[in-house]
């Protein structure tokens, strides 16, 4: 009897020693940014709600209008989760775009819209194309799928091999860029009378 006492005991004493994380292996989903819209670099006819994680066009009188997050990236890897909760069609082809900028200066006008500003970007059409404008002149090129409301997109940008990745509602488009070195934020560009909406989650 006292041999079953002792075995209990011991047996007890050795669970309790078993942490958590021996117990499982836990599945840790990737982080993405808690990035916001910078209120301070927008477009007058943008508005931001929800803690300035949404952005909304409100009849823009410049064709294009951009905004920008907050957080600067160059190193590491960053990802940014982007939802799209509305998009009325007001052009031909696509209203929006999605990607990074190396200078926050644009706002209302193209993201990549290097003429004048210098910026360096690299964007997802709503189209499915893609463009930068590392040449000088913007060069729009095939990419993925296109997107439309209700879609999340994922912004991947990882600068230990300089990859910028996209993906559409959890699938990868594939590699999109090999970018430059530097740093990066994240913008969101779209047409005047689109009623863009969106939402970093």
């Amino acid at each position: 009897r006292m041999r079953y006492l002792f075995l209990i005991l011991f047996t007890v004493s050795l669970n309790a020693q078993i942490l958590p994380s021996q117990q499982a292996t836990h599945y840790k989903k990737n982080s993405v940014s808690s990035d916001t819209w910078d209120s301070s670099i927008k477009p007058d006819c943008a508005t931001f709600s929800n803690s300035d994680r949404t952005s909304l066009e409100n009849n823009c009188s410049n064709n294009w209008g951009t905004v920008y997050g907050e957080i600067a990236v160059s190193s590491g890897i960053q990802e940014w989760e982007v939802t799209i909760n509305s998009i009325t069609d007001a052009r031909i082809g696509f209203d929006m775009t999605l990607g990074i900028v190396n200078l926050r200066n644009n706002k209302d006008t193209w993201s990549t819209n290097s003429a004048a500003s210098g910026t360096l970007g690299y964007v997802y059409l709503q189209d499915g194309k893609k463009e930068t404008n590392t040449t000088g002149s913007n060069v729009l090129s095939s990419y993925g799928a296109s997107y439309a409301a209700g879609d999340v997109i994922k912004i991947s940008l990882n600068m230990n091999n300089r990859e910028l990745t996209f993906y559409k509602n959890g699938t990868s488009q594939g590699v999109a860029y090999t970018v430059a070195t530097g740093t990066y934020y994240l913008s969101a560009t779209f047409y005047k009378g689109s009623s863009a909406s969106l939402t970093i989650n």
